[in-house]
């Protein structure tokens, strides 16, 4: 009897601990399987996160402000073309040229392609900087800025000026003689500007000698000139109306169109009066000194000279 109940204590001990092992073990096997989830939910985490960490930096590093440039030296005037990337997409971006503020503008998302031309500076090498308004990011590329020598330095502008100045100065000149022709004919004309210029020499001599006789003689053909005058006159007023011609083209045509563009350079006047540097000279100078040329190179081959 004692053995027997000895044996059923054993069995029930032993049933008890196995169940408990049983119960350890399923435990044991789903605390892996949890941990082994949580494992694998924190490595697709992280590689996840380093994915999107890394497109973040390409997306960073792909649309850092950038500046290319074409070509990388020139004269002044020479034009220079530009590519740019800035960081803001559709965003405002400046150019400058050493200090001086050359482009500006908005960019087609992030880049833009564009071109300006080399200011009026002294020969040496230049920064040319692109800046991002809004993220106040910049791209530098160095700028050499040769000096001009030989007639390739020569701008085109030089001559299409000239062309235009002796233009109008044909075109006055052609108009003055057609009036004078018209209004007191041409060989007439030539005989009264004789005879006016011999009348002015006697005046001037006779009054550096002190010869009044000869003084009071051309006294008495004094109306007669001044009558002269008149008549050669009459076609000057007509043709001083036709003299804003070089107005109209200085003004609203070549100064608009060329602008602070160097347009003609004098050798030797490097920084001096109005010249800038290497003896550049802007249309506002240039075309009044070309005017002045030609009107007179004209008036002379048309026969044309100013009445006093």
């Amino acid at each position: 009897m004692l053995q027997g109940k000895f044996s059923t204590g054993k069995f029930l001990t032993f049933s008890r601990q196995y169940l408990f092992n049983c119960r350890h073990e399923r435990y044991r096997r789903k605390e892996n399987a949890r941990l082994k989830n949580k494992a694998s939910t924190l490595i697709i985490s992280v590689l996840f996160g380093s994915v999107l960490l890394c497109l973040a930096v390409a997306s960073v590093l792909g649309q850092q402000t950038e500046i290319n440039i074409s070509p990388t030296s020139g004269p002044v005037g020479a034009q220079v073309n530009i590519q740019g990337t800035i960081d803001t997409s559709n965003g405002s971006y400046l150019v400058y040229f050493g200090t001086q503020l050359v482009l500006n503008g908005t960019t087609s998302q992030f880049s833009f392609n564009s071109s300006f031309v080399v200011p009026n500076v002294s020969a040496g090498n230049y920064s040319i900087t692109l800046q991002d308004v809004t993220s106040n990011q910049s791209a530098l590329k160095t700028f050499t800025v040769t000096a001009p020598s030989g007639i390739a330095a020569i701008p085109f502008s030089t001559f299409t000026i000239m062309g235009i100045s002796i233009l109008v100065a044909f075109i006055n000149s052609g108009a003055n003689r057609a009036l004078v022709s018209y209004f007191v004919g041409w060989d007439q004309y030539k005989s009264m500007q004789k005879e006016m210029a011999e009348w002015r020499s006697q005046q001037m001599a006779a009054a550096r000698a002190n010869d009044k006789k000869q003084l009071e003689k051309l006294k008495k053909k004094e109306s007669q000139i001044m009558n002269m005058q008149k008549q050669m006159a009459k076609p000057q007023l007509i043709l001083f109306g036709l003299s804003f011609l070089y107005i109209v083209v200085w003004i609203f045509l070549l100064t608009p169109t060329f602008g602070a563009t160097t347009v003609a350079y004098f050798p030797g006047f490097d920084n001096t009066l109005i010249f800038g540097p290497h003896g550049s000279m802007g249309v506002f100078y240039w075309y009044p000194i070309c005017s002045f040329l030609f009107g007179t190179l004209a008036s002379k081959i048309m026969g044309i000279i100013s009445i006093d």
